[in-house]
């Protein structure tokens, strides 16, 4: 009866995943992948007047998400997002989409990692919604949805695939996204300030959209 709708409930949220991901730590192909010019290589990203990124990039079937071809796009979206380990380089947070690499399916990442947040100031922070570090995310087939609310912010956003750019964009402040993590659970949470951001802008990219058409 109705009584039991409230458990219903509480279960339907433990079993959502808020899409929290770390490839798994594979040293000896990572190193060998990071060499430019190994056979292997992690590919670049693309810039932006390549066609694969101005198209709406495919949906993945739900039970493709756990063979090794996906899992492999995955964890190399993650490792190029990052950008190489080396002394005195941190990464200081961002978004990358698999259509950046050249595979034209809907798929993102994106983290902003503690030594990103603390290098701004308090005020930097609450500007740009940055109160609290997240670590990797990954999304299959995200899907967003805003809220009535529709409260908005504006900052500066830039893109991988065009380096040294910039734009102000103004964007709803908080989204919530659906779709798969790499594990295959179903992902559903409400993402708000810069997180929400690149949430969006990476999904504009898997609809060949960019911050500069914004």
């Amino acid at each position: 009866g109705p009584r039991r709708a409230p458990d219903r409930v509480a279960a339907r949220a433990q079993e959502s995943s808020d899409a929290s991901w770390e490839p798994p730590e594979k040293i000896y192909s990572n190193a060998i992948r990071s060499l430019p010019g190994s056979a292997t290589a992690y590919r670049k990203v693309l810039p932006l007047g390549k066609a694969v990124l101005r198209r709406k990039a495919k949906l993945v079937k739900p039970e493709r998400i756990s063979k090794e071809k996906s899992q492999n796009v995955a964890e190399e979206l993650v490792w190029v997002m990052r950008g190489p380990k080396l002394p005195g380089r941190d990464f200081k947070g961002g978004f990358l989409t698999a259509p950046h690499l050249g595979t034209p399916s809907r798929l993102i990442a994106f983290e902003d990692p503690p030594v990103a947040v603390e290098r701004l100031s308090e005020e930097e922070r609450a500007l740009q919604g940055r109160e609290r570090a997240f670590g990797c995310k990954a999304i299959f087939n995200p899907r967003l949805r805003v809220p009535a609310s529709n409260v908005t912010s504006v900052f500066w956003e830039k893109d991988p695939s065009i380096p040294g750019y910039r734009a102000l964009v103004e964007r709803p402040a908080s989204v919530r996204v659906q779709g798969y993590d790499p594990k295959g659970q179903a992902v559903d949470f409400v993402a708000s300030g810069w997180e929400a951001r690149l949430l969006q802008q990476a999904n504009d990219v898997l609809d060949g959209v960019n911050f500069i058409d914004r």
